[in-house]
């Protein structure tokens, strides 16, 4: 599956730089790939990413899960620090 989604996305790019709508793009790919065609959601988020000038394919985790992922290595720098300080105020 995830060969597929990015195929796809190789095609979603291609169609940017053709100048294809965004239901345009969809609709060959529904056509192309049928039940295994992104979902309509999927590819005007790619669309749009690449309208705006995304050059990456790779797909990248959502922002939602970068944001917690800088908040635990901030608590993971943090933490001796924290433990130091809770440490030192019950002695």
């Amino acid at each position: 599956m995830e060969e597929h989604n990015f195929e796809q996305q190789c095609v979603i790019k291609f169609c940017v730089k053709l100048g294809e709508t965004g239901t345009e793009t969809f609709n060959k790919l529904k056509q192309a790939y049928v039940e295994h065609a992104l979902s309509r959601l999927q590819v005007f988020k790619w669309y749009k990413a690449f309208s705006e000038g995304r050059e990456s394919i790779k797909d990248e985790p959502p922002l939602e899960d970068l944001q917690l992922q800088k908040r635990i290595t901030m608590w993971r720098k943090c933490e001796p620090l924290c433990s130091q300080t809770v440490d030192s105020q019950c002695e």
